[in-house]
């Protein structure tokens, strides 16, 4: 049986467009990182992702959930490092998992204009998943007392890309 053009085309346009919304599906976040510092800022986080590879050094494998207000995702599945996926985020936060004891952020606003970074208890993130390919939680943490963010942020996101090189 031949299907008319049109039928095909329909077909195609269909799966692009259920294939790109799951793929926003399993990428999102809600919430907000605010600065209260010297230079007030305020983050509000739409999409979430979750990479995998080399820690900076190179020598320790790590997940990075990457918290983002614009959509990141072709650009972090384009990426052959994790330097890549992770060193033009203009405004949103990066979580190291497995570095060490604490989880490691670092925090961007205004186009890199605002920055902080520190470390935070593991506890302060209620995961409801947590597997190597998936990471679904509430993160709510302030530290603003120590000139960082304040994180109230959901995500839910699986596994975008796995990285062998750190640069």
């Amino acid at each position: 049986m031949k299907l008319p053009p049109q039928t095909i085309v329909l077909a195609l346009l269909s799966f692009a467009v259920l294939g790109v919304s799951g793929i926003a599906a399993a990428n999102r976040a809600k919430g907000t990182l605010t600065a209260t510092g010297k230079t007030p800022a305020t983050v509000n986080v739409k999409h979430a992702y979750l990479v995998k590879g080399p820690d900076a050094f190179g020598d320790k494998p790590v997940r990075l959930l990457l918290l983002s207000e614009v959509d990141r995702g072709a650009h972090i599945k384009s990426c052959a490092t994790v330097s890549c996926a992770t060193q033009k985020l203009k405004s949103g936060m990066t979580v190291e998992f497995g570095a060490g004891p604490r989880l490691l952020y670092s925090f961007v606003a205004d186009g890199q204009r605002v920055q902080a970074s520190g470390t935070a208890e593991p506890g302060t993130m209620a995961l409801t998943t947590n597997t190597t390919q998936k990471l679904t939680g509430i993160w709510t943490h302030d530290a603003s007392g120590q000139g960082g963010p304040k994180i109230a942020v959901e995500f839910d996101t699986a596994v975008l890309n796995e990285f062998t090189k750190a640069r």
